[in-house]
């Protein structure tokens, strides 16, 4: 049985908010993009030198509030980022914006992007339930006919573009429930309703095969599903609320971030096999979603060989106040073996 050595390796610093988002190109293991509450994305070179992990490429900016979401093209060319005030799509190479796409509603706010295996297609999770799915040339869209029944807190697709799975997507929603979405179409069509959390389901990821996916919210539980069936395959217990998740491309793990610590689950075992903490999540301060909470991961991705770990962190200066001091990334790595 190989034991799970996570070692720290970085940090990398640029946002001056929480980091709501990380996001790594599935054929491209040198970069990272970022998103934040400070309205910016960073792109970062990946360049692990020393305690020096990254290096800001780009700054883009252009939003007027709080960047939830970002996702990139396979190859890491394009990104697309959903802020409250609209959407921006990027070019990575250079850092200029290709589009706006901006909101017709101004009550919905976008909460989540997430861009097809094809990188045809992307999908926006709203807060008035809805799902609006558009191709990438702003050609094609439509919302879902079955929208959930509160806000999407998260929309992923299958990352898998060779596999029979390619056009799957899933949505988590504070309504407690995930759907399965066929998107092969030009509209997302309803596969299943997936029932079992007893609270707002806050965070979606899915697995490199593009069949399962797994779930986590304010119940503290860990869901594994399997889309193409929609059926659960197991139920884990954390004890806390589940802001983060990223499933590991190499690995049958997932990692989980909580308000008290990032924790590596075996979903084959069923069990913690590592458990990530910071020197400052010792010590509670003041943060905006909890009156007693600590300084926890709102964030996460896995590289995409799977070696790698990137956790962005709220981080607050003292207990009361509630200006930010400096939002970090933290890499862990594990040896491949």
């Amino acid at each position: 049985m190989t034991t799970a050595r996570m070692v720290f390796r970085g940090t990398m610093r640029g946002h001056t908010d929480v980091i709501t988002a990380i996001a790594m190109p599935t054929e491209n293991n040198r970069m990272a993009v970022t998103a934040s509450h400070d309205k910016s994305v960073i792109v970062w070179d990946l360049i692990k030198d020393g305690v020096t992990y990254g290096v800001h490429s780009h700054r883009l900016t252009g939003h007027t509030n709080v960047v939830q979401d970002v996702a990139l093209s396979n190859c890491g060319r394009i990104a697309i980022s959903a802020s409250l005030d609209s959407t921006l799509h990027w070019n990575i190479d250079d850092g200029t914006l290709i589009l706006r796409h901006r909101i017709v509603d101004r009550r919905q706010q976008l909460l989540s992007v997430a861009f097809s295996a094809d990188n045809r297609k992307y999908a926006l999770a709203s807060s008035n339930g809805t799902i609006n799915f558009t191709t990438v040339d702003d050609t094609t869209s439509s919302n879902v006919d079955a929208p959930h029944a509160d806000r999407v807190s998260c929309v992923r697709f299958s990352p898998n573009a060779s596999s029979s799975s390619k056009h799957v997507a899933v949505s988590g929603s504070w309504d407690q429930t995930l759907k399965v979405w066929d998107s092969s179409s030009n509209n997302l069509k309803l596969m299943h309703t997936l029932t079992g959390h007893s609270d707002r389901v806050n965070t979606v990821a899915v697995a490199r095969d593009g069949t399962r996916c797994v779930s986590g919210g304010n119940d503290g539980l860990i869901m594994l599903w399997d889309m193409i069936q929609g059926k659960r395959l197991c139920s884990l217990e954390t004890g806390y609320i589940i802001y983060a998740l990223s499933m590991n491309p190499a690995r049958d793990w997932v990692s989980v971030g909580t308000e008290e610590s990032v924790m590596i689950w075996d979903l084959e075992r069923e069990s913690v096999i590592h458990e990530l903490k910071t020197e400052e999540a010792e010590e509670r301060v003041f943060n905006p979603y909890e009156e007693d909470g600590i300084i926890y991961c709102t964030s996460l991705s896995w590289s995409n060989d799977g070696s790698t770990l990137f956790c962005g962190y709220i981080d607050f200066i003292e207990k009361g106040r509630c200006e930010i001091d400096q939002a970090l990334i933290n890499g862990y790595q594990h040896p491949m073996h």
